[in-house]
């Protein structure tokens, strides 16, 4: 019996060159380099300028070279903090705001021209809180921003435990907000040169004329509005409040008044 010996036909191969997943391969290559080169090394997409707006007590020049600590950051030797795609907004917002306490607001705005615009809005002073020989700029936050070299009326004078920290609440807003209209609304009746904010909703106003007006901001303060300007109609003539030491009007219906011995 003879042996039958079966012979395979080996196939041929392939070129690579002639593979289609090769060339697929190949463009999926070239595709993703383009496009993180468009997106992230294309000078197209680079931040070339910063303009800053807004500035009045702030130098713009120091805003941009915080700004610039972003821009220059590199990763691999390549300059990606300036990138249009990665740049940090809240970050930087939020650095600019912790740098500078005299910025209550920053907007940062992109535009493909290669300009970042940054918009900031300083705060605006409403008085003075001075305590331990040191006054601060207050804003209608209740935000300390700025150490003074001098006294800005209304100055109100704090009793609190802990330093001042720039940038933070130093009094309460909606007691500043308080006091503050207290104040406007006994113009031009009493000038009120600054308070004494106590604890437990104690303070006194005081008057430029020298003597002191007792408040408690936790009852009804149009009420003891009321009853300051009533005493001072009916009770007390112009000549004699050179003789006040204080008027009480933290107690119901009742006004009680204090002359100087």
């Amino acid at each position: 019996m003879k042996n039958t010996r079966r012979y395979k036909r080996k196939k041929e191969r392939k070129s690579l060159l002639k593979r289609k997943g090769f060339w697929w391969g190949v463009a999926a290559s070239v595709l993703t380099t383009g496009v993180v080169y468009v997106l992230f090394l294309s000078p197209w997409l680079q931040i070339e300028e910063v303009v800053v707006s807004g500035t009045e007590q702030v130098s713009p020049g120091e805003i941009v070279l915080e700004v610039d600590t972003v821009l220059s950051e590199t990763f691999l030797g390549v300059r990606t903090g300036g990138n249009m795609l990665l740049f940090p907004k809240a970050q930087v917002a939020a650095g600019l705001l912790s740098s500078f306490p005299q910025l209550a607001d920053v907007v940062l705005k992109r535009s493909f021209s290669g300009k970042l615009t940054v918009e900031v809005t300083e705060r605006g002073p409403v008085g003075s809180w001075c305590e331990q020989d040191a006054c601060f700029s207050i804003d209608g936050g209740g935000v300390a921003f700025k150490e003074l070299t001098e006294e800005m009326v209304p100055v109100f004078q704090g009793f609190r435990a802990r330093e001042v920290v720039l940038g933070e609440e130093i009094i309460d807003p909606s007691l500043l907000a308080v006091l503050l209209e207290f104040r406007a609304a006994l113009v031009p009746e009493v000038a009120i040169a600054g308070f004494q904010v106590k604890e437990a909703f104690q303070v006194t106003a005081l008057a430029q004329e020298g003597w002191d007006i007792l408040l408690d901001t936790s009852q009804d303060m149009a009420w003891q509005l009321t009853k300051l300007r009533e005493v001072l109609e009916q009770k007390i003539p112009e000549e004699e409040r050179g003789n006040l030491e204080y008027i009480d009007l933290r107690f119901g219906d009742r006004a009680y008044i204090q002359y100087r011995d």
